[in-house]
């Protein structure tokens, strides 16, 4: 029997654009992490809606387990990267 993958990880953060690459485009996945040098310890993600006309990022998430989806302001505290899962 396999060991079953672990869910919080995965291939969606091979490709991790580091923290200081912001050219996001809408559907780009963003991460953040407890260590902003350290992938392995990503806890949150969330995916990129764009850039308004006042220059403000969005977002769609669940700020915690059990919250209802959310469209927030993205935030940059303990953000570590960002992937294009299509391309």
């Amino acid at each position: 029997m396999e060991a079953a993958a672990d869910p919080g990880r995965g291939d969606a953060t091979e490709d991790l654009r580091p923290g200081d690459d912001r050219r996001h485009q809408p559907g780009d996945l963003l991460f953040w992490a407890y260590n902003t040098s350290d992938p392995a310890t990503i806890h949150h993600v969330a995916i990129y809606l764009g850039r308004d006309s006042a220059g403000v990022d969005w977002m769609i998430d669940a700020p915690h387990t059990g919250a209802t989806i959310q469209v927030r302001r993205v935030y940059w505290t303990g953000y570590i990267g960002a992937t294009r899962p299509l391309n």
